[in-house]
């Protein structure tokens, strides 16, 4: 069961959902990959997940929607769920870009850029995968000259 606070933030919903279930156990989409981590975390903010980054002393994966079939996620340290860092920070129409945190799911990024005059150049099929972990996975829609998502990543911090 997701969990949202409802808050919307530049057009983008925001909120974190319960990652683990009542016994402390991640499992990604599908059910294969489980992991037990000892805590988990949802910063709300870019400082924020530095400050947890540098103050923490155990190993330390980030999930998204637990899309991968393969045990990226999976700890038995600091889960770090970025739900609660999303939203469009800026779009250029003049450039052609959009700045995106990390933690924005795909689906919610569609109409608002579509409002803007653009859209992601290539998508796949599922899109309720956070794009920073679309990005960071090879996400990619089809086209033998489109690339993978991440080719369309001009920067990021």
């Amino acid at each position: 069961m997701l969990e949202r606070s409802g808050r919307r933030t530049n057009g983008v919903a925001s909120g974190h959902r319960n990652i683990v279930d009542r016994h402390g156990m991640w499992s990604n989409f599908s059910g294969r990959v489980h992991a037990q981590p000892s805590r988990v975390s949802y910063p709300r903010s870019e400082t924020e997940l530095q400050t947890l980054v540098r103050d923490t002393r155990e190993n330390i994966r980030a999930v998204g929607t637990g899309h991968s079939c393969t045990p990226l996620c999976a700890t038995d340290g600091l889960l770090v769920c970025l739900d609660d860092i999303a939203g469009i920070v800026a779009i250029s129409k003049d450039k052609q870009t959009a700045t995106i945190r990390g933690g924005s799911k795909i689906h919610d990024l569609g109409p608002i850029l579509r409002d803007a005059g653009l859209a992601t150049i290539n998508q796949g099929d599922v899109d309720v995968q956070s794009i920073a972990g679309a990005v960071s996975t090879g996400t990619h829609g089809t086209g033998p000259r489109l690339g993978s998502m991440s080719t369309a990543v001009r920067s990021m911090r």
